[in-house]
């Protein structure tokens, strides 16, 4: 039998309702350390998610002059086209979320249609880790092609090309040799950061300075992709289990791992590979 979704969710979960601003949400996700929220109506029915990316999203374009405390999460949200219950299988959640483009699904109660958990990618590879022992190769999920860039890349460069990867994952490289990764997250967090609001995120985009983390005041250095990466990145060999790769992924909190043979980099897992693998998996 197929896991179900009530053993993998999150039950202790963060929300805001539509009526809520951006500048509610955003506080909250800074504060906690997250990249999203449920937005619940008044009888605590999941209508949509926010995220950071959402957010930026929605103030670069569609409220490029509006402050965040004057526009509503209902208004920059992404509304939800299904949702879960505690016994539908994590196969189903895996299909949902890939179908739908979404990085997490509320679980309702069957019977009342309140939130009761959030599955997120990173529940579902914790199942894979649990439950697909022995199922694939780390050779047989990976996908070979991936961003990268160069650490002394501008942010800007690095913020184009990052868009090209379903993940929102990219490599970065000393020349041939892998030196970190980065994660559309990683932009957004820090730019979410930069003076103390998002409204900020879009005129940054046409900048070319960001505040360095300096005891010099009004100091400013051009952004680079060494600047932002995560660096030191977690290897995996095509020829483990893949199931080792996803403990691997939980465990050490990351979204990506470098595929490696003989020093080279010949691939990537990402969180989508192992969604990718559920959904598809048929019991013989």
């Amino acid at each position: 039998m197929y896991p179900r979704v009530a053993s993998y969710m999150k039950k202790s979960i963060y929300t805001v309702t539509p009526d809520d601003t951006l500048e509610d949400a955003r506080n909250i996700m800074l504060s906690k350390g997250i990249s999203k929220l449920v937005v619940v109506d008044d009888d605590e029915k999941p209508v949509g998610l926010i995220t950071l990316e959402s957010m930026v999203r929605a103030l670069a374009h569609k409220f490029l002059s509006r402050k965040i405390s004057e526009v509503k999460v209902g208004d920059a949200m992404t509304p939800l086209p299904a949702t879960l219950t505690p016994m539908r299988t994590v196969k189903a959640a895996a299909s949902l979320m890939l179908r739908y483009g979404l990085p997490a699904m509320p679980v309702i109660d069957r019977e009342s249609g309140r939130l009761e958990g959030l599955v997120t990618r990173s529940s579902l590879v914790k199942a894979f880790s649990d439950r697909f022992s022995g199922v694939y190769r780390v050779s047989s999920i990976m996908r070979e092609s991936f961003v990268s860039v160069d650490r002394g890349h501008s942010i800007f460069y690095v913020a184009k090309v990052i868009d090209l990867d379903a993940s929102g994952k990219a490599l970065v490289f000393d020349g041939k040799r892998l030196v970190g990764v980065i994660s559309k997250s990683d932009l957004i967090l820090m730019l979410a950061k930069m003076g103390g609001g998002l409204r900020k995120v879009a005129r940054a985009s046409r900048a070319s300075v960001y505040r360095a983390p300096t005891s010099l005041p009004g100091v400013y250095v051009a952004v680079i992709a060494e600047d932002v990466m995560s660096p030191n990145p977690i290897t995996v060999r095509p020829d483990i289990d893949a199931s080792e790769a996803a403990e691997i992924m939980v465990r050490e909190r990351v979204g990506i791992l470098p595929v490696t043979w003989e020093d080279k980099v010949i691939g990537v897992v990402t969180k989508l590979e192992f969604l990718e693998a559920l959904a598809s998996f048929r019991k013989t």
